[in-house]
């Protein structure tokens, strides 16, 4: 490096911490004593083809001002902070850079092929991408810079590595690393809290490197097109945090807190609760001869993810937990909603509910919708779910049907404002749907459904009404949505 400072913190290992200056070209020649690698649990490389046309527009403005007149052969492009772990086995882990030194490596050996740096490495550069997204990314962004005849046949760019001017900052403390990590912003594509999430529990398997990478290989599966942002945000985090009258939107501070902040230390094993899954027994008799027995519930040996035995709502410790616990309602919600179920009458009668009724409504009660059916799953498994969607229609219908515009605040203003107690705690709270379907039936105001206000015949409450009627096939007479509580009583009723 150009200048090195070392410095020491006061703990009893001694931890050092060196920051400096270099050149892209000077960091990479550490390979040749050390190896430089991105480690597993790292998110994929999602550079687009937008963000790499926007570096080769910065430095062609580098090497050239607006008249095109070439700057000092001595003039250097800053290009942020690279944040590296040195590891005790002469490993530098890429804890913060990794999208920008991997987009520079393509550029360069588009530029010089043989001669980069890519080529020359001799095994000491291991950057492995088993992610789909990263390979469809690395492939797309090097076929965009092969395409730019204009940056491949200008001389002055085959150096480019010397003129890119990075402050490095190498830790021997993984903790000091990360702390570095989560407190800068550096360019590139911002980190969604999923990205935080991962990183900080994957620390917490530090000292088990092959769990780090079945963790980290099965969160980037799981998170094809950002699915694990959409879980978190909208589904586990409200499920979790609006209960009582205190409801109020996520964020990012609010989603950390919540998956990092409080989760709690674990102690080597997995920590369980009781649940409709985890449970000893699930039934007794009793006999005049042998007096009560106990029915002990099934015990699974091997068991698929959504049957994990996690409550949504229950405490959640670090690492381990909690991607097995993201596992679980990652699989929940795929299993509700986008899988078949043949060999389940009441799930498929469910989504064939939602797919025909809410899939083109109003995003927020469709999402409402989903998070109920999400927490009743969790609560009771697929008994009696489609009675409960038909039920939970009945309230939420009653505010589609009578306002023509729903807004983002409608939901947190129905189970914060409209209901004697929250919904989704009358869920997590009953042990027999039952419970929850006389709630519904008691919260709903009936008379929205005899007061309709609309007139156009192709406005939303219309084709909600369309949609209904086209579900229920009520007989002429019956078409009126005022018998709504009827269809649904005689549809449960036919049904059994």
């Amino acid at each position: 490096m150009e200048e090195e400072i070392n410095t020491k913190t006061m703990c009893e290992d001694q931890d050092t911490i060196s920051v400096g200056t270099a050149s892209f070209k000077s960091i990479l020649s550490l390979c040749s004593e050390n190896t430089m690698e991105i480690p597993e649990y790292q998110r994929p490389y999602v550079w687009s083809q937008e963000k790499v046309d926007e570096l080769l527009g910065d430095i062609k403005d580098f090497y050239y001002d607006d008249q095109m007149v070439k700057r000092g052969a001595n003039s250097n492009y800053y290009m942020g902070a690279l944040l590296l772990h040195q590891k005790e086995d002469k490993r530098l882990q890429i804890i913060d850079g990794q999208q920008r030194i991997t987009t520079l490596l393509l550029l360069d050996h588009a530029l010089n092929a043989d001669e980069s740096v890519l080529s020359q490495a001799n095994g000491n550069l291991k950057l492995n991408f088993d992610s789909p997204l990263s390979k469809k990314n690395i492939l797309s962004n090097y076929a965009f810079v092969q395409s730019d005849k204009s940056f491949l046949k200008t001389e002055d760019y085959k150096n480019l590595l010397d003129h890119l001017v990075f402050t490095i900052i190498i830790s021997t403390s993984e903790d000091d690393a990360f702390t570095f990590f989560e407190t800068q912003n550096n360019r590139g594509v911002k980190l969604s809290p999923v990205d935080y999430l991962k990183s900080y529990h994957l620390r917490e398997l530090k000292s088990d490197e092959d769990k780090q990478k079945v963790f980290a290989k099965q969160w980037d599966k799981d998170n094809q097109n950002q699915f694990l942002n959409l879980l978190f945000t909208k589904f586990v985090w409200r499920a979790r945090k609006w209960r009582g009258k205190n409801l109020f939107y996520e964020n990012q501070d609010f989603i950390l807190n919540e998956f990092q902040k409080q989760t709690h230390s674990a102690n080597g094993s997995v920590q369980l609760f009781p649940n409709r899954i985890n449970s000893l027994a699930n039934s007794l008799s009793y006999s005049v001869e042998s007096g009560m027995a106990v029915h002990t519930s099934p015990i699974s040996i091997q068991t698929s993810a959504e049957n994990y035995p996690f409550s949504i709502r229950q405490p959640i410790e670090k690492g381990l937990a909690f991607f097995l616990f993201t596992q679980k309602y990652a699989a929940v919600y795929k299993y509700i909603f986008e899988q078949e179920h043949l060999h389940d009458k009441e799930l498929n009668e469910a989504l064939c509910f939602y797919r025909e009724v809410y899939y083109r409504h109003s995003v927020y009660l469709k999402e409402l919708f989903k998070l109920c059916l999400v927490m009743y799953y969790d609560k009771f498994g697929s008994q009696q779910i489609n009675d409960f969607a038909l039920w939970l229609d009945y309230l939420l219908g009653s505010y589609r049907i009578h306002q023509k515009s729903i807004v983002a605040q409608t939901p947190i203003k129905m189970l914060r404002d409209d209901m004697s107690e929250n919904l989704l705690d009358v869920i997590d709270r009953a042990y027999l749907p039952q419970e929850v379907f006389t709630f519904l039936k008691n919260v709903t105001d009936h008379w929205k459904y005899r007061e309709l206000n609309f007139k156009s015949e192709y406005g939303v409450q219309a084709q909600y009404k369309n949609q209904l009627l086209a579900y229920y096939k009520p007989d002429d007479q019956d078409k009126d949505l005022s018998n709504k509580l009827k269809w649904i009583n005689d549809f449960i009723t036919n049904r059994k």
